[in-house]
């Protein structure tokens, strides 16, 4: 059970799985919230979501592989799917992207090589470049989306789904904290 009532006291300590709460809610938090102190389940916690993270990229990325494309240039082509006929400019794909990525357009040269978009300058602004998922990229991801679906499913099939509810939640409000 945590204490509301401050940080425990260092005479009698804490367990390594109760989280000791200060209240006062120091610096760079600043969303009302309490303050935790590193404990072994913080960093059990950190290292946890690390791995989940990393175990269902990799799972990812071998399964995209032997179908040529890296786990970015899926999303990349998922991306530009879900915007249909509107097309996307290199900044819309790119601030939709998991992780950054340093040049989109040498990702989008790649994928337009293969086949996968189009390019055009936008009409209406010549400085933009918008890119479209042509006939084959959506062939390619009709093709995946079973595999994509199975990769999904897999990780979570050992929990119940009010647990797999309770780990989007928290993984959302983890994210929430992490954002400057």
């Amino acid at each position: 059970m945590r204490s509301a009532q401050g940080p425990q006291p260092a005479s009698g300590g804490h367990k390594d799985n109760v989280v000791p709460l200060d209240t006062s809610v120091r610096g760079g938090l600043g969303r009302g919230m309490p303050d935790l102190t590193e404990t072994p389940v913080t960093r059990k916690a950190t290292a946890a979501v690390i791995r989940a993270s990393g175990a269902i990229q990799r799972s990812f990325d071998a399964a995209l592989k032997v179908h040529g494309l890296t786990g970015t240039q899926y999303r990349v082509l998922w991306i530009l799917r879900g915007f249909g006929g509107r097309g996307a400019s290199c900044s819309g794909i790119g601030e939709r992207l998991i992780k950054a990525v340093p040049d989109v357009t040498r990702l989008l040269d790649r994928l337009e090589r293969r086949g996968w978009v189009r390019r055009e300058r936008d009409v209406k602004d010549r400085r933009t470049v918008r890119t479209w998922i042509t006939i084959d990229g959506l062939r390619l991801l009709q093709r995946l989306d079973p595999l994509i679906r199975e990769l999904s499913i897999r990780p979570f099939t050992l929990l119940h789904i009010k647990e797999i509810e309770s780990l989007v939640a928290s993984l959302e409000k983890i994210q929430q904290a992490i954002k400057p």
